[in-house]
């Protein structure tokens, strides 16, 4: 699982580049929009990877304290 998550938050990290590049060079005030939802929906996802690497942490944390009973 651990693997996936890097391949995500790397897909992710390029994601989010593109889209800050898109918006500097946008004047478009549709797209402009359009981009600020995306870049909403960026800083979602980012929150609930965080999520996940708190969770992988805590299951390793929980697999040390039974190996050490």
């Amino acid at each position: 699982m651990t693997g996936e998550l890097n391949k995500l938050k790397d897909t992710f990290s390029t994601v989010k580049d593109v889209l800050a590049d898109a918006e500097e060079q946008e004047t478009n005030i549709e797209l402009s929009e359009w981009l600020g939802a995306l870049e909403d929906v960026c800083y979602a996802s980012d929150d609930i990877l965080d999520e996940f690497d708190v969770f992988a942490l805590q299951q390793q944390v929980n697999q040390g304290s039974m190996k050490r009973k």
